[in-house]
């Protein structure tokens, strides 16, 4: 079996306005969060068009990228007005090592793609990333392998085009390729669970085809000199150059089980619980509408193998409004990090008023406006238990006196929803 991989980590640096390293999808490859796959420890591999295929037509390198809710993809390189680059994913037991997969409703290309191309041993594709040229103008689609031939196959997820935002839910997708450069091309941000990937390597095989789908003379990437032109034959790449390659994300001695975000008044509580081994802390970061993600602070780590830990952070900084985002940076102790998925809330410009807090039982519930059909409290453990229920008489009030006295002494949640709208509020009975 002819293969090789070369398993890079994964490198993020601290700029100077305080942000840690991100990629910015513009297709200039020049981050250092890219990771590039190279089969002989090259920065990136080398490439050689087939002389009868044409200029114009050439893969420069493979990128490939993991932050904990996306995978990024990049390739170096440039095609020409009715190509396309067929970028073949392994992220999944199971999938095919041969091109016989069901193709009647394929991106062009490979609805005629050679039946006898066979990956190398242990290369088994799910899905087949798309992207192609058509007057200047790029398009990606992903299609999902499965069936045989003639039996229809998977579907295609139509994503979006270089001029135009994306049209699918989370992807970003830009184009800016240069013939020869190692350093521009196509670059894509897909949510890991739409493709459903959780862990572990993602194998990358990459070729360029025409619209015809024929292998002939077609360039494809990486390889030697004299190795453009496959005939018009089925092609065994296990024999053949080029092979596939291999990016494994970098694990952490933490595993997060949960991650939750809430605003609660004028101040959002996050709360996790993780399992963790000799861990080094949390970065909270937050993101307001149109701009990055930002520290706003650091959790130590505690935990340790098999023991569940849990946390919990407030966000009170005054003026949040709005939208807003956040995450968890978890990082080790050697530096590396990894990125959880992205919680988003709304904090409201009108509140709740709940007082006093902490209370010894009664206290005073006001609306920000009158109740024009119902209103109910709801009070619930911080663990989520719901202990209390009760509607709030009286369309048009909004000012209530409840007693509260007979829960025992501690920390609650209380929920407040009325005519279509909720808000949560913590507080302290003693």
């Amino acid at each position: 079996m002819k293969r090789f991989y070369v398993l890079i980590p994964l490198l993020l640096t601290l700029n100077a306005g305080g942000l840690w390293g991100q990629i910015t999808v513009d297709g200039n490859i020049t981050e250092t969060d890219w990771t590039t796959l190279s089969q002989n420890d090259a920065p990136a591999y080398t490439t050689y068009a087939a002389p009868s295929f044409g200029a114009g037509r050439e893969i420069n390198g493979l990128y490939a990228s993991f932050d904990g809710t996306n995978v990024y993809l990049a390739i170096a390189g440039n095609i020409a007005n009715g190509d396309q680059i067929a970028l073949f994913l392994d992220i999944a037991p199971g999938g095919y090592n041969v091109c016989n997969f069901g193709r009647l409703n394929a991106p062009e290309g490979l609805i005629n793609i050679n039946n006898g191309v066979t990956f190398d041993v242990g290369f088994d594709a799910d899905l087949c990333l798309v992207i192609g040229e058509f007057m200047g103008n790029y398009f990606w689609d992903i299609y999902v392998l499965s069936g045989t031939i003639g039996s229809g196959g998977g579907p295609k997820l139509y994503l979006g085009d270089n001029n135009n935002p994306p049209v699918y839910p989370g992807a970003q997708l830009k184009a800016n390729p240069a013939n020869g450069s190692l350093t521009q091309g196509f670059e894509m941000a897909i949510p890991a669970d739409s493709i459903n990937y959780l862990s572990g390597p993602i194998e990358l095989f990459a070729m360029i085809i025409s619209d015809a789908g024929v292998l002939s003379n077609h360039f494809l990437t990486p390889a030697t000199p004299g190795s453009g032109n496959y005939g018009n034959g089925p092609v065994n790449f296990s024999a053949a150059d080029p092979n596939p390659v291999s990016y494994t994300p970098p694990t952490l001695p933490v595993h997060l089980l949960s991650f939750q975000a809430e605003a609660m008044g004028s101040e959002v509580s996050l709360s996790w619980t993780a399992r963790e081994e000799a861990f080094s802390h949390y970065d909270i970061e937050r993101q307001q509408a149109g701009g990055d993600f930002r520290v706003i602070g650091r959790v130590e780590g505690r935990g340790s193998l098999g023991e569940e830990a849990s946390y919990e952070f407030a966000d009170s900084e005054s003026g949040l409004r709005g939208q807003l985002a956040y995450r968890l940076s978890m990082v080790d102790i050697d530096g590396t990090r990894r990125y959880s998925q992205v919680q988003e809330v709304v904090v409201n410009r009108r509140l709740v008023a709940f007082s006093p807090n902490p209370t010894e039982g009664m206290v005073a519930i006001t609306l920000p406006a009158p109740v024009l059909n119902h209103a109910q409290l709801e009070i619930y453990t911080l663990q989520g238990q719901l202990i209390r229920s009760e509607q709030l008489s009286g369309q048009g009030r909004q000012h209530w006196e409840m007693n509260l006295s007979d829960l025992p002494a501690g920390s609650y949640q209380a929920r407040i929803r009325w005519d279509d709208q909720q808000q949560a509020i913590r507080f302290s009975l003693y």
